[in-house]
């Protein structure tokens, strides 16, 4: 919460007056840039020391959409995204891949990386992650609820292919273009496109911290 406060006071604030910025006021470019950039160094050093795996904690990954509200200056390297998801060799012609990647790991990461071209190679691995996802056996996909979870998700989801869309109905033989396109293109009540389990755009961070401790039970 308390990086929530900082996030919201820094970023909705207005630069300050220079009487202000010689009194150091937080709010000056130069202090709000430390700021930020010590923000990053600690998202950072807890994401290397906690690599994404069977049981990694939301909180972890919610420090990376934390890093999403300071802007492009502190984007992370694609290498150092690869590393904390377990994925080596990004840069091979044969990177591996980490097939244990779940719902949460693979919605936030495609959130992160959304269209930014620096991520494209990382974005076309997780695409390919996804449809193998789907490749399990079909009693074990149809009872689960993290594949359909993860199926409805992955066809309201801006940020990657139609083709893998395709390739992830397929895997429920759902193979006639005109439900294809229903499915992508399937609008709410409210004639905008549906969003399922995933706020793809328009995501407000502090809005969803205070819904998650809302629920928190004492």
């Amino acid at each position: 919460m308390v990086l929530k406060a900082f996030l919201s006071y820094l970023k909705g604030s207005q630069f300050c007056s220079e009487e202000n910025k010689q009194a150091g006021n937080i709010k000056n470019p130069e202090n709000k840039h430390r700021v930020f950039k010590c923000i990053y160094d600690n998202i950072s050093l807890v994401m290397k020391k906690n690599k994404c795996g069977d049981a990694t904690q939301v909180e972890t990954l919610y420090l990376l959409i934390a890093l999403t509200e300071l802007g492009k200056e502190y984007w992370l390297e694609e290498s150092t995204l690869a590393e904390y998801f377990g994925i080596e060799d990004l840069e091979s012609e044969n990177p591996r891949k980490n097939r244990h990647l779940n719902y949460f790991s693979l919605t936030v990461l495609l959130y992160y990386i959304r269209e930014k071209a620096k991520y494209s190679k990382l974005r076309n691995l997780v695409e390919e992650l996804v449809i193998e996802k789907f490749q399990c056996d079909e009693k074990i996909r149809s009872k689960s609820s993290e594949h359909t979870m993860l199926f409805f998700d992955m066809l309201s989801c801006p940020f990657i292919k139609t083709e893998t869309k395709i390739k992830i109905m397929q895997a429920y033989n759902i193979d006639d273009t005109t439900l294809q396109n229903s499915l992508i293109n399937f609008q709410g009540f409210n004639t905008s496109k549906q969003l399922w389990f995933t706020t793809w755009e328009g995501f407000n961070f502090g809005k969803e911290l205070d819904a998650k401790r809302s629920q928190e039970v004492y």
